[in-house]
């Protein structure tokens, strides 16, 4: 692997490892604040159905405060397991859908912020966005390789947002490769293999050092996410991206620990 490549991957392994610290923060509280959320609005139907009752007793106005507490506390035990019943069954269906894939790139599972960084410091010589990292409460991914190229499958079904961050759900395909100059983005050959990927949903980058990826657009992210049986049909995205790789002679970039067809 070219010295320069070394370099970079190794400068942008540093400030996305940081990055990933405050993802992993913000998504600890986004849990809590879906949560406590549920919680507010149980409390605003208990200060509806008792302030009456606290109004015609005049003197104990004291269950404006009390009541919806009550209510709230009694509730709390349901919401929390239905809450976490959901995730289950989301986190499942998505674990579902990638198993044949999987089966498919000799692909192991990437179920958390800390195993795709794994992979992108490894594998992607270049800078990663908040929005690229897993931040919310259901994600999955795919690490494997195809025709010896490393490749990542990346999906996250939820959104999130605050006052400093957002992420969109996203379906991102990552291709490792030597890609050595930013040439390659603008050329024919580029343009016209952009436009099939297009017509088939996706978004094609190459970028400088660190390879191929192709970013689902919002259609057809609500189409493939609407019916996860689609997952496995990311094969022949993946494969038409190697194909270009090894058309333009990107080699592929050797991870400690991959193997595969």
């Amino acid at each position: 692997m070219p010295i320069l490549m070394v370099t970079r991957r190794e400068q942008h392994a540093v400030a996305r490892t940081k990055l990933a610290e405050r993802v992993s923060k913000d998504a600890a509280g986004v849990l809590e604040i879906s949560f406590f959320g549920m919680l507010l609005q149980v409390c605003g139907l208990g200060v509806l159905l008792i302030g009456p009752f606290a109004l015609i007793w005049g003197k104990r106005s004291d269950l404006h405060v009390f009541g919806p507490m009550a209510i709230a506390g009694l509730a709390s035990f349901p919401m929390r397991s239905r809450y976490r019943r959901q995730q289950r069954e989301d986190k499942r269906r998505l674990d579902e859908a990638l198993s044949p894939l999987a089966a498919q790139i000799a692909g192991r599972s990437v179920n958390s912020i800390e195993e795709q960084v794994a992979w992108l410091n490894a594998s992607w010589a270049a800078e990663s966005e908040y929005a690229d990292l897993f931040c919310s409460r259901i994600h999955g991914g795919l690490a494997g390789v195809v025709r010896g190229y490393s490749v990542l499958v990346d999906i996250e079904p939820c959104s999130y947002a605050d006052e400093a961050s957002s992420s969109n759900p996203r379906i991102s395909l990552y291709v490792s490769a030597a890609v050595p100059e930013a040439k390659y983005a603008d050329s024919p050959r580029t343009h016209e293999f952009s436009k099939r990927l297009q017509s088939a949903g996706y978004d094609l980058h190459i970028v400088p050092y660190a390879g191929l990826r192709a970013c689902a657009t919002p259609e057809t992210y609500r189409m493939l996410y609407g019916d996860l049986a689609r997952v496995p049909n990311l094969v022949p995205i993946l494969e038409d991206m190697v194909e270009l790789a090894m058309e333009y002679g990107f080699a592929p970039v050797q991870v400690e620990g991959t193997s595969g067809p």
